[in-house]
C-alpha cells in the first residue's frame, strides 16, 4: 500500500474538561446577544500519515468507503459556478439531472430496489470564509450557495442522529412500509471532485474499523426547527486515512452516512478535507459537489 503523505496535518476536537460538564453545540442560527455560537474548540494535529487509495483493500462492509469510475453526462460544467440570475434556471437543471444520475449511480452500486436524493452541497477552496460565514455559521438552506471545504474532522450524524434525520426525512407511511425487520436502509454521500485533478485539500476518509468509540465527540448542531446530533473527532495514533491520489472527477468517492444493517458506535468513516503538503505551486483551488442519497434494499 502506498503512502499518499506522511507529513500532513488535519483539524481535530481536543480533550478538554468541559465536555465533560457541557455538551459540544453550535447554534445554526443567530442567537440573541451574549450567547456563544459554540463551545467546540480544535486543535491542528500534524505528522498524520494518509495512505493512497489506489489499490488499496477498501470496500462498504469494510472501510466504510470506496471510489468508483464513473463519467458524469452533467458535470463538470462552469453552469454549475455560474451565480448570474439569468443562468440560475439552466443551472437548476443542470444539477436536477446530475442528482438523478448521481441517485442511479448509487441504485447500481447497492444494488438498491429505491433510492432518493436527500440534499447537495457545492463547495470551492476560496482561502478564507466569507464575512459572517464561519466554520458551522451557515443558515442559509438555500443549496446555491457555495460553501468551503469542510476543515474538520467529522461524521455528518453520529448513529443516534442519523436515525432521527431519517426520520425527518421519511413520512410514517414510508418508515412503517420499509420497516428495518424487511428493509436494509443505507444513508451514503457521493463526493465528486469539480477540478481536473485535486492537489488543494483533497478530501481523507478514515478507515471505520480503525475509529474508536472514544475517537467520537457527539455534538448538538441546534437548527430553528430541529436538533442534530453529529459527532466531531479526537485524534488517535490508531486511525487509518485514506485518499485518492491525483483524483478526477472521474473517479467519485461513495462512503456511509449510516448503515440499518450495523448497530455500532461509528455510523460511517470520519472525514475531512487536508492539507496537502505536495500539491504544486498554483494547485488549483479545489471544487466539489457532495450529494446525500437514501438507498433501500429488501433483505
Amino acid at each position: 500500500m502506498s503512502v499518499l503523505s506522511s507529513s500532513t496535518s488535519m483539524r481535530f476536537v481536543p480533550d478538554l474538561d468541559i465536555y465533560k460538564k457541557q455538551k459540544p453545540y453550535e447554534l445554526w442560527f443567530t442567537p440573541e446577544k451574549g450567547i456563544p455560537r459554540t463551545n467546540v474548540q480544535w486543535q491542528e494535529v500534524t505528522g498524520i500519515t494518509v495512505h493512497d487509495m489506489r489499490g488499496a483493500d477498501v470496500g462498504f462492509e469494510s472501510t466504510g468507503f470506496i471510489w468508483t469510475r464513473h463519467t458524469s453526462k452533467y458535470l463538470p460544467d462552469p453552469l454549475l459556478n455560474s451565480v448570474a440570475d439569468e443562468s440560475r434556471k439552466s443551472r437548476s437543471e443542470l444539477v436536477k439531472s446530475y442528482l438523478e444520475e448521481t441517485a442511479e449511480l448509487v441504485k447500481a452500486q447497492l444494488g438498491a430496489d429505491c433510492v432518493f436524493v436527500e440534499d447537495w452541497r457545492h463547495r470551492i477552496n476560496t482561502g478564507k470564509y466569507a464575512v459572517d460565514d464561519g466554520v458551522f455559521n451557515n443558515t442559509s438552506q438555500d443549496r446555491n450557495k457555495t460553501l468551503m471545504p469542510a476543515l474538520n474532522a467529522h461524521l455528518d450524524d453520529s448513529a443516534v442522529g442519523a436515525q432521527r434525520r431519517l426520520h425527518r426525512l421519511l413520512s410514517d407511511e414510508e418508515i412503517a412500509k420499509y420497516n428495518l425487520q424487511e428493509y436494509r436502509i443505507r444513508m451514503v454521500n457521493v463526493w465528486r471532485p469539480l477540478v481536473a485533478v485535486v492537489e488543494d485539500s483533497p478530501l481523507a476518509l478514515c478507515d471505520i474499523r480503525t475509529v474508536q468509540e472514544e475517537d467520537l465527540l457527539p455534538v448538538d448542531k441546534v437548527h430553528s426547527t430541529h436538533v442534530n446530533e453529529a459527532c466531531y473527532i479526537r485524534h488517535n495514533a490508531g486511525q487509518k486515512w485514506y485518499s485518492l491520489a491525483d483524483q478526477t472527477p472521474q473517479e467519485p468517492y461513495i462512503f456511509l452516512a449510516w448503515d440499518s444493517k450495523k448497530s455500532g458506535y461509528c455510523p460511517g468513516p470520519p472525514h475531512v478535507s487536508f492539507d496537502n503538503p505536495t500539491a504544486s505551486e498554483g494547485a488549483t483551488p479545489r471544487e466539489s459537489i457532495e450529494v446525500r442519497v437514501v438507498a433501500i434494499n429488501r433483505l
